[in-house]
């Protein structure tokens, strides 16, 4: 599942009982207006049953992008170059047959530039290379 609320603060009880009532294991969300690792909202995630892994904005309001998954699946973050076209974050897990699955969140605010198209072959390479 995809989404974007547009801050998830406000709306992290509605997001995580759609994502229950849906059966949603895991969730890519875009602006996440999230400001830091620790916070009110990543600790209501939790007592649903569900982890997060999110890359916010330290330095101005908005974006940040983040996973969230069910507490006992193991995805395991990669570390990926930041960019200036757009916010991402990466993770990895195992299926059962040990396939390594790689899921990727990518948020490009503002209209399409050049550069985008540029980065973001760099970063899907790179993610192939892991």
């Amino acid at each position: 599942m995809l989404y974007n609320p547009r801050s998830i603060h406000n709306k992290v009880n509605d997001v995580m009982i759609t994502l229950g009532d849906k059966y949603v294991d895991i969730a890519a969300i875009c602006e996440t207006w999230l400001v830091s690792h620790s916070n009110p909202t990543t600790a209501i995630i939790k007592q649903y049953g569900y982890s997060i892994l999110h890359d916010h904005r330290p330095d101005r309001r908005g974006g940040g992008v983040a996973l969230i998954y069910k507490s006992g699946i193991d995805l395991t973050p990669l570390k990926i170059k930041k960019f200036a076209s757009f916010e991402s974050i990466a993770a990895t897990m195992k299926s059962r047959c040990g396939t390594k699955i790689i899921f990727l969140v990518v948020y490009r605010p503002g209209n399409m530039c050049s550069i985008f198209n540029k980065e973001i072959d760099k970063l899907l390479s790179d993610l192939l290379l892991q």
